[in-house]
């Protein structure tokens, strides 16, 4: 503690000591939501008080910021277990703590500009200035890693700001100097929590949900060091970002005009590294205690975002599976299991009660189309979302994911990989326990013959709380009976799953 150092001449009420510390015992002992709330008062007042030393707010950002800490992780566990379906306090979980980062982001700005007003630094913050630069970085990630979350593109000045943090660390001498940010966190440096930020939006986690962004920002923290980070021009950089410009990170299609801002990034050993985890994962069948992803995810999830690292830091980008061709149509849209059962069960006309959109189709492929959505699909959507689509002037549904979505002012702009293109809803029987199930593309069943079934496999959508390996469904199908054995998880939705299933004759 340096409160002793400073002079309580300003009239902040936070200039005092004993104030100040009966503020942080407060704010520490308030519930999450009315902690981030204070913090971001406190913070907001620091950004422009004028009558105080920039050491003494910058030392009082750092404790308010440790005292809000646990309230920040604590809404974001919220958020990430929050039930699908409840957007309303989904909205308010996020917005609390965008809000807040940015916030902090802000006074931790305003605080270090006023500290270099005249130059140079106050002799009683140089000690400190590899910390407060790390914690302003760490601020600025959690900014724009919950911007990602909503879809929306993170602020230009979270860019900007970033950047600053690195380029001061870097003209003074201290970006590599290790620090510990917090009392039980790892020891860390600007460039290590710079880099870290640049690899992990480099990756396009815009296309992941909410908890698989979450996932590959602890594996990308395991993976930090073993990641080249240079001002040097080199045929096997992958990405680049000027520091000095309010942009992310940009795949390197050609080299950008010189400038001492101009850094590069690529995966080094990293990929090789992520191969081993991989590998001992798929052994073991479970996810390595040193990775400290801070909460326990299953193996498969864990890979999936593992193989979409390493397909994002390849030298090549990731191609296409088909081509594209413009397309100008509406769509009829539909989402969640529930609903998309209850349509194809009723059939064409009987479902007007149900509530659907119409969407814009921009494009289409094999596998997909891009379509833009209206104001009101902002209130449901997310990555990984379920839809019905029924193409203009059809009978027809098909079943499709949400993959990539970007919100706009007054629409969004959402990319769908089809599942299906001839979906069936069924009813199905898991010992007694009935659920909804949706075949994805049958296929033309076998003849009335038990041994005709054997080898045959269908895709169905199920909700994630009813389904349990090695638990065979029965489903009657067009009068008889079959026996659904589950082979293997294809995908985790937000409310349901995708499995393989082999299909038995039982009549």
């Amino acid at each position: 503690m340096i409160m002793s150092l400073f002079s309580s001449k300003s009239a902040h009420p936070l200039a005092d000591g004993k104030a100040l510390k009966g503020v942080l015992e407060t704010l520490s002992g308030l519930p999450a939501a009315e902690g981030l709330d204070e913090a971001r008062v406190w913070l907001e007042s620091l950004e422009t008080v004028e009558d105080m030393k920039p050491e003494q707010c910058l030392d009082i950002l750092l404790q308010i910021d440790e005292a809000a800490l646990p309230h920040a992780r604590r809404h974001g566990r919220d958020f990430l277990l929050l039930a699908a379906g409840n957007r309303s306090e989904e909205y308010r979980l996020w917005h609390r703590n965008h809000a807040y980062w940015r916030q902090l982001s802000a006074a931790y700005e305003a605080g270090l500009q006023r500290a270099r007003a005249e130059g140079k630094w106050p002799r009683a913050l140089e000690s400190r200035l590899p910390l407060v630069h790390v914690r302003w970085l760490m601020a600025c990630a959690a900014a724009i890693k919950w911007a990602t979350f909503r879809h929306v593109p993170a602020e230009g000045g979270d860019w900007q700001w970033a950047g600053a943090a690195y380029l001061a660390a870097q003209a003074g001498g201290f970006q590599n100097t290790p620090v510990q940010p917090g009392p039980h966190a790892a020891a860390t440096t600007v460039v290590q929590e710079y880099l870290h930020l640049l690899a992990l939006h480099a990756s396009s986690v815009n296309k992941l949900m909410p908890v698989k962004v979450e996932i590959a920002e602890r594996l990308v923290a395991y993976l930090t060091p073993y990641l080249v980070f240079t001002d040097q021009v080199d045929v096997a950089n992958v990405y680049w970002v000027d520091a000095g410009k309010p942009l992310p990170p940009t795949r390197l299609a050609k080299v950008p005009e010189p400038s001492s801002t101009l850094r590069f990034l690529r995966p080094g050993e990293a990929l090789s590294r992520i191969a081993w985890i991989k590998a001992d994962i798929e052994k073991s069948g479970a996810v390595p205690a040193d990775l400290q992803l801070g909460g326990q995810y299953p193996p498969d999830m864990v890979l999936s975002v593992l193989d979409h690292l390493a397909l994002n830091w390849q030298a090549t980008p990731p191609a296409r599976s088909h081509l594209r061709r413009a397309i100008k149509s509406r769509l009829r849209v539909v989402h969640g299991l529930t609903t998309i059962h209850e349509v194809l069960v009723a059939g064409q006309g009987s479902f007007m009660q149900i509530k659907e959109e119409d969407w814009f189709v921009e494009d289409v492929s094999k596998g997909g189309m891009g379509a833009q959505t209206p104001f009101s699909t902002n209130e449901w959507i997310r990555l990984g979302a379920l839809i019905a689509m029924q193409p203009e002037g059809g009978d027809n549904w098909l079943v499709g994911v949400v993959r990539r979505y970007q919100r706009g002012d007054t629409r969004g702009s959402a990319g769908i990989q089809t599942l299906g293109k001839a979906p069936r809803a069924v009813r199905a029987d898991a010992r007694g326990l009935e659920m909804s199930l949706l075949l994805l593309d049958l296929p033309v069943l076998p003849e009335h013959r038990p041994d005709h079934a054997a080898g045959m496999v269908v895709e169905g959508v199920l909700a994630g709380a009813n389904y349990e390996a090695g638990i065979a469904l029965q489903v009657m199908l067009d009068g008889r009976m079959f026996s659904f054995i589950p082979q293997a998880l294809q995908e985790r939705g937000p409310d349901f799953m995708v499995v393989r299933f082999l299909l038995k004759t039982l009549s």
